[in-house]
């Protein structure tokens, strides 16, 4: 599974989660202990990314990009695809990502990112 982002998500990645940080893409689940421990919660429609500086849990489920560590879950995994796109829209302040199908969120957020 591999993501290209649009310069503009890759900047507003890297501007408000950091260079160092590792990213999870995560469906919006409450019930998942180790996301409500991180304080995750509605970000988006289906979606969240969560920045994490250390451990990831079940998130280990590596997603190919060039000069970001993405990650998701073997849950989420089969929700995704094989080849993800993500924009960013700076009017709506969110994400869009998309696979080979369809688009799959049209209004994710940064969790714990000030946007406005």
């Amino acid at each position: 599974m591999e993501i290209t982002l649009t310069r503009n998500a890759m900047d507003i990645l890297k501007e408000k989660a950091g260079t160092h940080s590792k990213l999870a893409l995560a469906l919006i689940d409450s019930k998942d202990p180790f996301l409500r421990d991180k304080g995750a919660c509605a970000k988006g429609s289906f979606f969240q990314i969560i920045p994490f500086l250390t451990e990831f849990g079940q998130y280990v489920t590596r997603i190919e990009h060039p000069s970001l560590d993405i990650y998701t879950s073997q849950n989420e995994q089969c929700y995704l695809g094989k080849s993800l796109i993500m924009d960013y829209d700076q009017r709506l302040n969110s994400f869009s990502l998309e696979n080979e199908i369809a688009v799959l969120d049209h209004n994710i957020k940064l969790n714990n990112c000030f946007f406005s």
